[in-house]
C-alpha cells in the first residue's frame, strides 16, 4: 500500500504542477517540498522527494496537515493520500477541512492490500471524511490509480 500511495502521489503532484497550481508536498513529519522553489525544477524536486520517501512513525497527521500554517491561502485545497487512520486521524483531518478550498482524499484500505478482507474501519472513515464535506475515494487492493482518480473525480462532478 505504501508504493501504491507514492505512485499516486506522484501522478497528483506532477499533474498539478503541470496545471500551473501551487504545490506544497508534506507527510506526518511535516513539509518536504514547500512552494516557494524555482517552478522550472519543481517536478524533479517532486519526484525526487518521493524516491526518498520513507514509512514514518509519526503518532499524528497534524505536522503535514498544518505545515504550510499561516502562509496557505484560505482557498487552498487539500488532495490526501491517506493509509491506515485512526480516530485521531479522523479529527485532525476533520479539523484541518479547507474553509473555502476543496478537500480529496485516495483513503487506502490497507488490509485489502495485504490479502485481508476489504472494507475495513477505514470504510467508516470515509464516510465521515464525507459527511464532513471530502470528497473520498476507497482505495482497494485491486484498484489502479488511473481507477482512483476517475472515482475522485466522479465524485467531486456529482457534488458541484
Amino acid at each position: 500500500s505504501f508504493e501504491w500511495a507514492v505512485s499516486a502521489a506522484a501522478s497528483a503532484g506532477l499533474a498539478l504542477l503541470g496545471a500551473g497550481s501551487i504545490l506544497e508536498l508534506a507527510d506526518a513529519d511535516g513539509l518536504s517540498l514547500s512552494p516557494d522553489s524555482d517552478r522550472s525544477v519543481r517536478s524533479q524536486q517532486l519526484l525526487y522527494e518521493l524516491t526518498d520517501i520513507t514509512l514514518t512513525s509519526a503518532e499524528s497527521l497534524a505536522a503535514g496537515l498544518f505545515a504550510g500554517g499561516e502562509n496557505r491561502l484560505p482557498s487552498s485545497s487539500v488532495l490526501a493520500v491517506l493509509g491506515q487512520l485512526t480516530d485521531a486521524d479522523l479529527a485532525t483531518l476533520i479539523e484541518a477541512t479547507p474553509r473555502s478550498g476543496s478537500a480529496h482524499a485516495l483513503l487506502l484500505d490497507v488490509q485489502s492490500f495485504a490479502g485481508g478482507s476489504s472494507r475495513s474501519a477505514q470504510a467508516r472513515y470515509a464516510v465521515e471524511l464525507a459527511n464532513r464535506g471530502w470528497m473520498v475515494t476507497l482505495v482497494t487492493g485491486s484498484t489502479t490509480v488511473p481507477q482512483a482518480w476517475t472515482a475522485l473525480h466522479e465524485a467531486t462532478e456529482v457534488l458541484a
